[in-house]
């Protein structure tokens, strides 16, 4: 499928779209609140600026996706793929649901992620340099060498979860 028909079937009240090939669509800034992509392929696809609130992407293939300064709140990312993905600048991620999810090498750089859930994760290599992290749920994620320079980590969860060889310059 691609772009065009994706959004086209969305303007007609089409939000189910699960186990969708879209592999390097270009949806760049669009509007696709409460879309149900759950299990679909947009690996290297650019949903940059793209609004995402209340998105259903579980155990999706987002490999390299550019989610950056997109919107996330309350989207549902558990059991996804994000290796590499770029989601810096996220405008807002609030209550983001990340749980189970392979995030690793990925740049969450000046992202909003307030109340986001990373529990179970891979975050190894991850960069959350200066993302706001307040209430975030970190247990049992691996965040080995992660970076979490000049991060804000107020009020987060965090139970046994892997901290080695972490730059941890944070603000609180």
């Amino acid at each position: 499928m691609d772009a065009e028909e994706l959004l086209q079937k969305y303007s007609q009240g089409i939000r189910n779209f699960l186990g969708e090939n879209l592999r390097g669509v270009d949806l760049k800034g669009g509007d696709l609140n409460g879309i149900d992509l759950r299990g679909s392929d947009l690996n290297e696809a650019d949903l940059s600026n793209t609004n995402l609130n209340n998105a259903r992407l579980e155990a999706a293939d987002l490999s390299r996706v550019n989610l950056s300064k997109a919107k996330l709140v309350q989207t549902q990312f558990i059991r996804g793929y994000l290796l590499g993905a770029n989601l810096s600048e996220l405008v807002d991620g609030t209550s983001v649901n990340l749980s189970w999810a392979d995030i690793s090498d990925a740049d969450l750089s000046k992202a909003n992620l307030k109340s986001a859930n990373f529990s179970n994760s891979n975050l190894e290599k991850t960069n959350f340099n200066e993302a706001i992290l307040t209430s975030a749920n970190f247990s049992k994620a691996s965040l080995q060498t992660a970076n979490l320079a000049i991060a804000k980590l107020e009020g987060q969860v965090c139970h046994k979860q892997i901290y080695l060889k972490l730059n941890l310059l944070w603000q609180i």
